[in-house]
């Protein structure tokens, strides 16, 4: 990872296929959103799903929010688990 100014309120990096901003000060509140690049439907489904069911088997809270036509994909591709989510 090559984080940023840290001098500066807002902090990004990139690590892999995934791209992370920090919003913030450097403390126990920050906010840190991850982005992730695909191509195409499969792989949007491998990253997205995979991050999703490893929520769930944390026991953490998961909510997905994107636009309806991913959300129907990822629905989909979740079966049983969607219900969880």
């Amino acid at each position: 990872m090559m984080p940023a100014d840290p001098s500066v309120g807002t902090r990004c990096w990139s690590h892999r296929d995934e791209v992370v901003s920090v919003v913030g000060s450097r403390s126990a509140e920050e906010f840190v959103h991850p982005a992730f690049f695909y191509r195409g439907t499969a792989e949007y489904l491998k990253g997205t799903v995979s991050f999703i069911r490893d929520g769930l088997a944390a026991g953490e809270p998961v909510a997905v929010a994107v636009p309806g036509p991913n959300l129907r994909l990822i629905l989909t591709e979740l079966g049983s688990d969607a219900g969880r989510v």
